[in-house]
């Protein structure tokens, strides 16, 4: 029975559209993913917003949200501003999700040279990340906006 609603909890605790601030650093280490482009010269203290797309039992897909405008021509727009963000930037890991003038999907070319957008990570490394303090719920995004988003990643990357 505990089990169950356990994994009910964690149904509704990750839904789609659902905004969290995540650290770089300690998310690599523990996926192997580096949610930065500066490799090995990312400072130890990067964030980044990311919007879950899908939600299982047991994984959650999610795409990442960058500012850095070097890329505003090769990247869809996403407007953080269109989204209820609920958190004061100090409940979100100190980023002031609000603030940005240019927020882009974030896109990291793999070693096939394609575009990873969306990351695909066990729901329990989830868990971890937010009991360690290195990911912080901050806001949702209705729905609209993130098919939104989906049918741009695909425009734009393929994916």
């Amino acid at each position: 029975m505990y089990e169950l609603l356990s994994e009910i909890y964690k149904e509704l605790k990750y839904k789609t559209g659902y905004v969290y601030v995540i650290k770089v650093l300690p998310f690599k280490e523990k996926t192997g993913y580096l949610l930065s482009l500066k490799g090995k010269s990312t400072p130890p203290n990067k964030r980044r917003p990311i919007i879950i797309v899908n939600n299982t039992h047991e994984k959650i897909k999610f795409f990442a949200i960058s500012s850095n405008k070097n890329f505003s021509h090769s990247r869809p727009k996403f407007n953080l501003k269109k989204c209820k963000i609920t958190k004061l930037p100090d409940d979100c890991l100190g980023l002031n999700l609000t603030d940005k003038k240019i927020n882009l999907v974030f896109a990291k070319k793999n070693k096939n040279k394609n575009f990873r957008v969306y990351y695909e990570i066990d729901i329990h490394i989830f868990d971890e990340l937010q009991r360690e303090g290195n990911l912080k719920y901050c806001g949702k995004c209705n729905e609209d906006l993130i098919y939104e988003a989906e049918f741009l990643i695909e425009k734009y990357f393929g994916v």
